[in-house]
């Protein structure tokens, strides 16, 4: 189980130190799977404008919103929407889409750009979520390409446009230019966890999942202890099963529509690693207890 200190340390030290190729891609990644929960084949397959920028109507008055991603690229081609924060649009992915991602894309364009790929999709927007596509009579939905149509999707800035000013649709991209894939993601998380250890001279092991692990722990966390606050500023419980099922229930059937599990079972695992849950449990317990005495 990975802190949310160790986790910094690991972004802050390795993925954006001086041993990092692409250090703003790197921890923006990173950053978006702790606080969204994705699994590493959704956030890999992300395309850009995909996630709203920090001036998105969505975030009207708000630090975070719920954006759904597309069944195309969820495990069991289930749509869902996580928790995605302000904070990260504006400090990380839009840092990295302005003063990294323009470069790869130069330097993509300057090796052959569309003209080096086998079986380019070539696409440019017709509206918010529909691209017209080269070749198709009818625009499609963003949300319906899937992934291997993503990784070959090269845009346009309008139809008719110069092939020369076209760029990859996908968000992430390698020092060359190109689609990451998720074996590219592993290899980095696994230098950046090599070049950590040694820096601490302890053993460091961070991996993709470790970090979804991480956002499923830290809210679940949070949510029973919000749960337990907002019972115990109430009168009186009634039953204790009703008073067990909000303070556990209702956080874990949230945090599992966020991870997009298809069984309750699957997310309790994470119960185990909650800071302080048999405190928390217990706690529960005594206010509980407390309103329940005659």
């Amino acid at each position: 189980m990975v802190s949310l200190d160790d986790y910094v340390a690991f972004r802050d030290r390795a993925l954006m130190g001086r041993h990092s190729r692409a250090p703003l891609r790197d921890s923006a990644f990173a950053e978006l799977l702790i606080t969204t929960g994705m699994r590493l084949e959704e956030a890999s397959s992300l395309l850009i404008g995909e996630m709203p920028d920090a001036e998105a109507a969505i975030f009207a008055g708000r630090r975070s919103a719920m954006v759904e991603l597309s069944s195309a690229i969820t495990k069991g081609r289930k749509p869902r929407s996580v928790p995605y924060p302000k904070r990260v649009a504006r400090r990380f992915i839009e840092t990295y889409l302005r003063e990294e991602r323009t470069q790869l894309v130069d330097r993509w364009r300057r090796a052959g750009g569309i003209r080096q790929m086998r079986q380019p999709l070539v696409g440019w927007r017709v509206d918010g979520g529909r691209l017209g596509i080269m070749g198709e009579r009818k625009p499609r939905r963003v949300a319906s390409l899937h992934i291997e149509e993503r990784r070959n999707l090269v845009l346009l800035p309008k139809l008719g446009a110069s092939v020369d000013t076209a760029q990859p649709a996908a968000l992430w991209l390698t020092e060359r230019g190109q689609p990451m894939t998720t074996s590219a993601w592993q290899s980095i998380f696994r230098r950046a966890s090599r070049q950590l250890s040694e820096d601490l001279a302890t053993e460091v092991s961070i991996s993709p999942h470790t970090l979804r692990h991480a956002f499923a722990v830290h809210w679940l966390t949070h949510l029973i202890n919000a749960e337990v606050t907002r019972l115990e500023a109430q009168e009186r419980a009634d039953r204790t099963q009703e008073v067990y099922l909000k303070v556990v229930g209702d956080p874990l059937r949230r945090v599992q529509r966020w991870l997009g599990h298809a069984s309750s079972l699957t997310t309790q695992r994470y119960l185990t690693y909650v800071d302080e849950a048999f405190e928390t449990l217990d706690h529960a317990a005594a206010a509980l207890d407390g309103h329940l005495r005659p």
